[in-house]
Order: structure tokens, then C-alpha cells, then sequence
């Protein structure tokens, strides 16, 4: 057979994972029948943040970002100004670079995409998203910690 399931646009993951149930083999004590968790008791998945750069300098990095927190991103809340926020991106990716912090990076990257395309749909929230970043980041600099977050909705 060419295909052997099908699945409509748009896709849920509940519709997803029971499709791929159908076809994936199963573990012990694995009920492929059951249904994916759903609504408020659904276990959201979880975001992680890289640990394989040397974290000993994050404590440094996240006193930075704290003051750029104060300092500057107040202003980005109230009324957000592009070529703030792409200078602003750039700094983030420069101490992304200097602290070897893939995740601050990615963060920036996406920041600084969105305001180039003038996405003023995502920018805004994830704008707001960085005192929590900022958080998660000191949380996963703690030496031989582990940290999974999950997701802010």
C-alpha cells in the first residue's frame, strides 16, 4: 500500500499520536489503545534547555541580562521600536556567543527575525518571554543541575 493512514490539515497532536500508535511498535506496559493526555491534565511537553556548553560563566551572563531586563526591556513593553529591538537582538546574540549559550541564542535569533519581518503578531510575546528566559537561564547554571521547564503559555 501506498498509504497506510491519513490525516487532514490541520493536524492535532492527539489525532497525530494516535495515527502513529497505529503504526509504531509498542513498549512493555504500553497501552496503545489509550487516548494522549488532553486539556488541563495533559503533561505539556517539556523545553530544554542545551547543557553541553560550559555553563561556569552563566552566573556572569544572567547578571547581565538582568540588567538588561531593568534597564532596556521595560521599554520594549510599553511600545516596542524595531531598530531597538534589533540592536537589542544583536547584544543578546554577541553574549550568546561570549558565554557559549546556544539557548540565548536561539532566543535572540528568533527575536531578531521577527523584527526584521516585522512580525508583530510573535514579537510582542516573545518580548515578553524573556524575564521568564532570563530565569530558566539561572535555574540551568547551577553546576551538575538538570532542568526541564515547561512551556509558558
Amino acid at each position: 500500500a501506498i498509504a497506510e493512514g491519513l490525516l487532514q490539515k490541520p493536524i492535532s497532536k492527539g489525532d497525530l499520536v494516535r495515527e502513529l500508535r497505529r503504526h509504531l511498535p509498542t513498549l512493555p506496559g504500553f497501552d496503545r489503545n489509550s487516548a494522549p493526555p488532553t486539556g488541563a491534565g495533559a503533561i505539556p511537553e517539556p523545553v530544554v534547555i542545551t547543557m553541553t556548553e560550559d555553563r561556569a560563566e552563566w552566573p556572569v551572563l544572567v547578571e547581565r541580562l538582568r540588567i538588561e531586563e531593568k534597564d532596556i526591556w521595560p521599554s520594549f513593553r510599553e511600545a516596542p521600536n524595531i531598530d531597538e529591538v534589533e540592536a537589542f537582538a544583536l547584544r543578546l546574540c554577541d553574549r550568546a556567543s561570549t558565554y557559549h549559550c546556544p539557548s540565548l541564542n536561539r532566543y535572540a535569533r528568533d527575536l531578531l527575525r521577527q523584527a526584521q519581518e516585522f512580525d508583530m503578531e510573535n514579537l510582542p510575546r516573545t518580548l515578553e518571554r524573556f524575564p521568564h528566559f532570563i530565569n530558566d537561564l539561572e535555574a540551568a547554571s547551577a553546576p551538575d543541575r538538570v532542568v526541564m521547564l515547561t512551556p509558558r503559555l
